[in-house]
């Protein structure tokens, strides 16, 4: 599980990312939220996205981020690069025009000309919306998609993929070898 936490606390350049605190109305909010902060924005950023254990899973960059406290989103525009790691080792990028996160679901979404790549299985996928789930793991869209190999080319509306593109399910689909 990533932790927003970091996100937020370097591209603000902060210390700590507001220490929790208490609600109006009494309810207790955690300590990484964004809800105890006023809307940031950051120019040429560069984060480190950490798993609970606080392995690096990826580095993402881009022009430009805000963080939106009363929506609990964060967006990065204007150009958007994300390297994924396994123990270490880069297994593939994603590049997109913009990209969110949304702190309560945790679903990070990726827009415009979106294309990501998996070094190891050696794909590379092409669409205009793409999410990431983080409860399951698992990439997803709606929009049209083209996955590429060396032998082939899949087109459909709609899919659903392992992170790694090792395995994905190709709605309404199309193809043709290469």
């Amino acid at each position: 599980m990533w932790q927003l936490c970091a996100v937020v606390g370097v591209f603000v350049g902060m210390v700590a990312c507001g220490g929790g605190g208490v609600r109006p109305e009494g309810e207790l909010f955690p300590e990484d939220s964004l809800q105890g902060l006023s809307p940031q924005q950051a120019v040429g950023v560069s984060l480190t996205l950490l798993d609970s254990l606080g392995v690096v899973r990826a580095e993402l960059k881009a022009d430009t981020a805000h963080s939106m406290p009363e929506t609990g989103l964060v967006l990065f525009r204007h150009g958007v690069q994300v390297r994924f790691f396994r123990a270490g080792q880069p297994i593939g990028e994603l590049t997109a025009d913009s990209a969110r996160i949304e702190e309560r679901t945790g679903l990070m979404a990726a827009f415009g000309r979106v294309v990501a790549r998996s070094y190891t299985e050696e794909r590379q996928l092409e669409t205009t919306e793409l999410y990431w789930e983080r409860g399951r793991q698992q990439f997803f869209s709606p929009a049209f998609v083209r996955i590429m190999t060396a032998s082939e080319i899949v087109e459909g509306q709609g899919f659903e993929a392992s992170q790694d593109l090792r395995t994905y399910r190709i709605f309404h689909v199309r193809g043709r070898q290469r």
